[in-house]
């Protein structure tokens, strides 16, 4: 093999793997002034400077699900001081999401929340997590390596089903929620969850108006909470 082929190798393979898949996902936290751990969650709300998203009653996605992240941020950071929530992209900033798989590998997240919603006539709320119903059964890689970006979701797949159950089974039991549907885990290749190293999860709201999005506020923020809460 030529050195020229060589080369071309080399850099096709790091084409298709991202950055920090070296080592296993590990549960991170650093420590505050204080020496108390902190837990960081990555909101991803959906749409950009360039991607509207879907269409919503009054707008696009883009707009609503911003402002659905930083309520929720908002909230998440007034009533536990332990919990530090940073946003996938600044606002008016686009970004691919192989560059915001690299950004939450590099911070270490805790989780990573992809923030969705659409135009519907019945109100309803649903999650989504990256791989299929055996995904939980597959060995986390221990040894040094890089790992394709499509498979990054492999070195949390034995947790994040577990994350995806407690924020769905509080959503059951919320009363903020009983007039809302609430659908089942899905697991789905989705984009917006790919290349994640931590647990991925996505939540979509479906809407009928444009104000819709503050029913979800509370209910998605108790639900964080309270899986935090166990983890801290």
């Amino acid at each position: 093999m030529s050195i020229i082929k060589l080369h071309l190798l080399i850099l096709l393979c790091i084409i298709t793997t991202t950055e920090c898949y070296r080592t296993s996902f590990q549960q991170s936290s650093y420590a505050d002034q204080q020496g108390e751990s902190t837990y960081t969650i990555m909101l991803c709300p959906q749409g950009d400077s360039k991607v509207a998203g879907r269409t919503t009653p009054d707008g696009a996605e883009r707009g609503v699900t911003r402002l659905w992240a930083e309520q929720i941020k908002k909230a998440l950071e007034e009533n536990n001081p332990n919990i530090r929530v940073v946003f996938s992209h600044n606002l008016g900033e686009h970004i691919g999401q192989k560059e915001k798989a690299n950004f939450a590998n590099r911070l270490q997240i805790n989780l990573f929340i992809s923030l969705l919603c659409y135009t519907t006539d019945n109100l309803s709320i649903s999650l989504y997590c990256y791989g299929n119903k055996n995904s939980c059964m597959m060995v986390q890689p221990k040894k040094l390596s890089f790992c394709p970006y499509n498979l990054a979701y492999t070195f949390s797949a034995s947790i994040t089903p577990q994350y995806t159950n407690l924020i769905y089974n509080n959503f059951l039991h919320n009363p903020q929620l009983k007039n809302i549907a609430i659908q089942q885990p899905i697991y789905a290749p989705l984009n917006c969850l790919m290349g994640i190293k931590a647990p991925a999860i996505a939540i979509e709201a479906g809407l009928k108006q444009s104000q819709d999005w503050r029913y979800y506020v509370r209910a998605v923020t108790e639900a964080l909470h309270s899986l935090m809460e166990q983890l801290l």
